[in-house]
């Protein structure tokens, strides 16, 4: 019989060393593609919690299949998203503190530049002169206005309005000049005793002004400078908030020395020269931005000075180029 016979037994054996064989390996083979299937969906886990793909290991968002410059989109955040402390595992979420604008920005919410958010185009302007006149207008401003008229070249005046300057600040305007706010006092004590008593003082001459020529001045200079003895504590303050309104301020690079009594040899010397070297290119500015004053005090020798200066500029050989200032213009600034 086979069962029993030496043959049987061969055979038996033989089956059961196959099967030792065959069995492990199928075990091994079974328990890797359960092993492989595991990991991947530990991966999707993964995935979903860092907000991420399971292609995308590295934890940045996944490349948008248009973006073919391989540029990282910008992320778009979830409003059901909180922040949490480090280390946890929901996404942060950082918001920006809002900054804080001082109480002063909130005073005359109309004293504004129109369109002052637009960034203005400079005009090229090296070698150029600017004449500009402070704390007028008075009696001396038509002489001003009637020297400028017969050598063609505009001025700028920084005026400090009142109830008789109307008829003078309309023609300034007519003539074809710039004007700029002054102030409204000119006394420095009360006009720097705070950002919002200069922001007072400041929308007093705006108002007049505008009141009496329907002009809305842009520009401006401040009584005594940009820095001065005054001004220390608060000059910062007052260009911020005057900046965030639109308003340029414009210092000088040229002194003609008319308010602290000058007679006609200093400041025909002072001015013509000073014009020279910044033309040669000589010294910190590029522009002659020239102050004079047409009040009531000081402009008496400005007037017999400025007519001689005019005549002298426009018989010398240079291709001396005048301009008024306005917000086009680069400011010069201390």
């Amino acid at each position: 019989m086979y069962i029993g016979s030496v043959r049987f037994f061969r055979h038996l054996i033989l089956t059961i060393v196959v099967l030792a064989i065959i069995i492990p390996v199928t075990a091994t083979i079974i328990l890797a593609v359960n092993n492989n299937s595991l990991k991947k969906e530990i991966e999707v886990l993964s995935a979903q919690i860092q907000g991420t793909s399971p292609n995308n290991a590295s934890g940045t968002p996944d490349a948008d299949p248009s973006n073919t410059d391989g540029a990282i989109p910008a992320m778009t955040k979830d409003p059901n998203l909180t922040s949490t402390t480090a280390g946890s595992t929901s996404a942060e979420v950082t918001e920006p503190e809002p900054i804080a604008l001082p109480a002063y920005a909130n005073l005359f919410p109309d004293l504004y530049v129109e369109n002052y958010n637009i960034t203005p185009q400079y005009v090229e302007d090296t070698g150029w002169i600017y004449f500009t006149f402070d704390d007028g207008p008075s009696q001396y401003t038509d002489t001003m206005l009637a020297h400028l008229r017969n050598f063609d070249i505009p001025g700028t005046f920084f005026v400090i309005p009142n109830e008789n300057s109307e008829r003078r600040l309309n023609q300034i305007l007519a003539e074809g000049h710039a004007i700029g706010i002054h102030c409204f006092s000119h006394d420095y004590a009360v006009i720097y005793e705070s950002v919002e008593a200069y922001l007072t003082d400041f929308k007093k001459a705006y108002d007049l002004l505008y009141e009496q020529t329907g002009y809305k001045a842009e520009i401006f200079r401040f009584p005594g400078g940009s820095k001065n003895d005054y001004n220390i504590g608060i000059r910062d303050d007052i260009i911020a908030e005057m900046t965030r309104r639109g308003f340029v301020y414009f210092d000088w690079s040229i002194d003609s020395d008319d308010s602290k009594g000058a007679g006609w040899t200093h400041m025909y010397n002072t001015v013509l020269n000073g014009i020279s070297k910044i033309y040669d290119g000589e010294g910190a500015y590029k522009r002659s931005v020239i102050l004079m004053h047409d009040d009531a005090i000081n402009a008496s020798m400005t007037v017999m000075t400025i007519d001689d200066i005019l005549e002298a500029l426009m018989k010398n050989p240079r291709d001396y180029k005048f301009g008024k200032l306005s917000r086009d213009v680069e400011p010069l600034q201390f």
